[in-house]
């Protein structure tokens, strides 16, 4: 890969963890019912991707979907492993924001459920 194809890879990771930050959502939101992060392997065929990606509705140009897709498929070989596309879009606070997400959602749980925490 050459250096202005990483420099584009580097320029959509950033505009993509971007509105993530401002939407406050990741892509495991997307993924949510396919992506496993115990298993070792999560691969999923292109169209599976696509159509997950496009529910999330994202503000990208033709060509960002077309760099999107060499990142997530950098063989070109259809199949998206998607423990290494979801973790080249982490970032520290994003993990931050989804863990407080689960948190509150457990904690939203443990209010409705009156269960005492003591």
């Amino acid at each position: 890969m050459n250096s202005d194809a990483m420099r584009r890879q580097q320029e959509l990771v950033n505009k993509v963890t971007g509105i993530f930050r401002d939407r406050q959502i990741t892509f495991h939101d997307c993924f949510d019912k396919i992506y496993d992060s115990n298993a070792p392997k999560n691969v999923i065929g292109r169209k599976l991707f696509k159509e997950s990606i496009m529910k999330l509705n994202l503000p990208l140009t033709v060509q960002d979907y077309r760099v999107m897709s060499r990142i997530a498929d950098p063989k070109q070989t259809g199949k998206i492993d998607l423990t290494n596309f979801i973790q080249k879009f982490e970032t520290l606070d994003l993990k931050k924001m989804r863990l407080n997400k689960v948190l509150d959602a457990v904690a939203t749980v443990f209010f409705v459920k009156n269960f005492n925490m003591k």
